[in-house]
């Protein structure tokens, strides 16, 4: 499955900041809308949906394609085209770093966050502009500060997809069997089942030699 993740630190725009109020139950927290842009090669548009890169772009006739090598698709089919709104679901709890002074932990680190809004202008020789939204409520004053001192600026981003959530526990009977297939016999044998008569003579004997007279 692809998914839209910024591993390691890139140049982004941020472009606007709106500032707002979210309601959760009956509580009203801050909250923040950030639009972000950046510019990388057009393969980005393979990690939104496969197959729109070559809706966009096209290989160099008679260019050879060597095992191995992305193919390269540098060529704009058309020139009509402008900025292009892409229809895409929204990406929930998302993590969205944004450095800020040195070391990670000066980072302005946003987690919960939602990213939408995608659009795209595609540029002849292979570049690519992307531009999203992200917002979130999981942020405080010093956040909000930062973030607006950085307001028309070039930042490093990087944009992390959520954890997977562990599977849960299967409880019937039936996967515990599964999952312990030699649980019986070991019950059998602990409550004295499957016995002979040999050994549960042994056994009575056993118990009355282990009583007080």
């Amino acid at each position: 499955m692809h998914q839209f993740v910024i591993p390691t630190s890139t140049a982004a725009k941020l472009n606007s900041l709106t500032p707002r109020i979210e309601r959760h139950g009956e509580d009203c927290v801050p909250a923040v809308t950030l639009g972000l842009t950046l510019t990388g090669p057009n393969i980005l548009l393979d990690l939104l949906q496969p197959g729109l890169r070559e809706v966009l772009y096209k290989a160099v006739e008679g260019q050879e394609v060597l095992p191995g090598v992305e193919h390269a698709t540098p060529l704009l089919r058309t020139r009509a085209l402008e900025r292009i709104k892409l229809k895409m679901p929204e990406m929930l709890g998302w993590q969205l770093p944004i450095e800020h002074g040195i070391g990670d932990d000066s980072a302005i680190d946003l987690h919960d966050c939602k990213v939408d809004k995608f659009s795209c202008e595609p540029f002849d020789g292979g570049s690519v502009e992307l531009s999203f939204r992200v917002s979130t409520s999981d942020v405080d004053e010093t956040y909000m500060g930062h973030l607006a001192m950085k307001l028309g600026q070039e930042v490093q981003i990087q944009l992390h997809a959520p954890e997977a959530k562990p599977d849960a526990i299967d409880g019937t009977q039936a996967a515990f069997d599964a999952d312990h297939p030699d649980a019986g016999d070991l019950f059998a044998q602990a409550h004295g089942e499957g016995l002979d008569e040999s050994d549960e003579a042994k056994t009575e004997i056993d118990a009355l030699e282990g009583t007080e007279p």
